[in-house]
């Protein structure tokens, strides 16, 4: 499974985007705090572990995270080279763990069956901060682009910033959340970020690799 976080191109993307439509004053009424199937945005590791998964289903689902015992097994721990994984970052999914054997488990974002990730962020000593969900990242078929979008535009409004050119995509932005839909054929993902932990998780990682510019 290819690993799911929010791409450059995405990252770009909003930047181009979401800046314009800032200046604008063009906002979408998101809600606060965003959040998919009853996971929000902002909640804590120990908050999202608590929760039941949302579908029914015969499998005993766990989440599996990375460190966890299983994480390995689950391919939720970052390689020695990913900024992410060396600033603290996890990342965790459902599985199910029947007969020994781990496999990951879909979830029904929007009527069709998805892969969620969900992105933490490293501890930290300011509680409000420390290992908290800042970003959603859903990844499920490029056919699905329309019924999905229709299903946001239903509870979200139009879009910020929208194009139809061959990699489709559209933005739904707030002053405390963003809403991302990219399609690259064959997939499409579905971004949900925080944008206060997101600029946080991305000051980290460019201290990171540049590791004494702040002492210059």
């Amino acid at each position: 499974m290819p690993r799911l976080v929010l791409p450059l191109a995405i990252a770009a993307l909003l930047l181009a985007a979401i800046a314009p439509a800032q200046a604008q004053d063009k906002s979408t009424p998101l809600p606060t705090p965003l959040g998919l199937r009853g996971f929000n945005l902002g909640a804590t590791l120990d908050e999202i572990r608590r929760q039941k998964f949302p579908d029914q289903t015969v499998d005993d689902v766990r989440l599996i995270c990375t460190g966890d015992k299983l994480s390995d097994e689950a391919r939720m721990n970052f390689g020695p080279d990913n900024d992410l994984g060396k600033i603290g970052v996890k990342r965790c999914s459902f599985y199910s763990t029947a007969n020994d054997k781990v496999r990951e488990i879909q979830l029904n974002v929007g009527g069709k069956d998805s892969t969620v990730r969900f992105l933490i962020t490293p501890k930290s000593a300011d509680p409000a901060i420390s290992e908290r969900l800042f970003q959603i990242v859903v990844r499920t078929e490029s056919a699905h682009f329309d019924d999905l979008e229709a299903a946001y535009v239903a509870r979200y409004g139009q879009p910020v910033t929208h194009s139809r050119s061959n990699n489709r995509y559209r933005i739904w932005e707030s002053r405390h959340a963003t809403l991302v839909m990219i399609d690259e054929p064959p997939t499409l993902d579905i971004t949900y970020l925080d944008t206060k932990l997101e600029r946080i998780v991305g000051a980290l990682e460019k201290k990171a690799a540049n590791p004494g510019a702040d002492k210059l």
